[in-house]
């Protein structure tokens, strides 16, 4: 049992790692603990279940290989955090409050400490609450309201403009790892998507070899009657198929010039060799026999 994977169960071709088992459970959306078992299985199977990868067509085998490679190439997602808007505003009101609070604070005691000093001073002149001092004081108290206020609304344009600030840098890092997940999942593609190709060239290569060396060697006779395939035979078998054939088509087997009758010669000098060739030749062609001469009569050749 490999480290990555529960008895019984065996991941996808080049999931052969925890990271990679934890990069494939994300997409199928199960727990990504990096161990392939039951439950990744099933969500594996769900994944390729409606002939997606039932691999009985070109195009869902290359869809096979190609989910296969990209198993292996697809990178992890890259994710920024961009916090909720309260928690950007409690942040920033953390560091600008206490500044304000303070200056609000400094601004109300010198408007008392004014008021303070205009009451001492009446009272020195014996001029005790004049409408004068009164007067004084009221002013005083409004221009430290009106600053209190300027002060505020200072604050609150440097709040929401720090708050606005960070949600758009928060917007901006979040916008380069949708770029970047773009770009990384594209290379991933064309990675998978050319080693599928290879994958499904060696397929299809393996695939035509195994047909050839299974197919049967299909020759005829040339006689609509007797067309046959034969396939492995002795060379017996194919001494009697000769012998079997019309007289007219055994003068096309010795003499036509055409593709089909040189491969049969082929075949059969192949099989009978030069002198048992030679024999079958002058057996299949009786009337033949006294243009041998010195030698053995040889129909025409390729």
């Amino acid at each position: 049992m490999a480290s990555y994977s529960l008895a019984g169960y065996t991941p996808p071709a080049g999931v052969d790692s925890r990271q990679k088992v934890k990069e494939y459970q994300t997409r199928l959306g199960v727990a990504a603990d990096g161990i392939w078992g039951p439950k990744t299985q099933a969500a594996y199977e769900a994944s390729t279940a409606g002939g997606r990868n039932d691999w009985s067509t070109p195009a869902s085998i290359y869809r096979g290989y190609y989910d296969q490679a990209l198993s292996i190439y697809a990178p992890p997602t890259i994710q920024a955090y961009t916090p909720p808007r309260a928690e950007i505003e409690k942040d920033v009101e953390a560091s600008l409050r206490p500044a304000t609070d303070q200056a609000i604070a400094s601004r109300r005691a010198r408007g008392e400490a004014n008021m303070a000093e205009l009451d001492a001073d009446a009272a020195s002149r014996g001029m005790g609450a004049s409408t004068y001092v009164t007067s004084v004081k009221g002013r005083e108290m409004a221009n430290t309201e009106r600053d209190v206020a300027l002060l505020e609304s200072n604050y609150a344009a440097s709040l929401s403009e720090r708050v606005a600030s960070y949600l758009q840098y928060y917007a901006n890092l979040d916008l380069q790892a949708q770029m970047q997940n773009a770009q990384l999942a594209y290379t991933a593609q064309n990675a998978a998507a050319s080693l599928a190709a290879q994958w499904y060239a060696a397929y299809q290569s393996a695939n035509a070899a195994s047909s050839a060396a299974s197919a049967p060697k299909r020759r005829s006779n040339g006689s609509a009657a007797e067309d046959d395939a034969y396939f492995s035979m002795t060379p017996a078998e194919y001494r009697g198929f000769v012998l079997r054939m019309s007289e007219a088509d055994r003068r096309l087997l010795y003499s036509s010039g055409s593709e089909l009758w040189k491969e049969c010669r082929d075949e059969l000098y192949g099989v009978l060799g030069a002198a048992g060739y030679a024999a079958l030749e002058v057996e299949a062609n009786p009337k033949k026999q006294s243009r041998r001469g010195s030698g053995i009569w040889t129909a025409e050749k390729y």
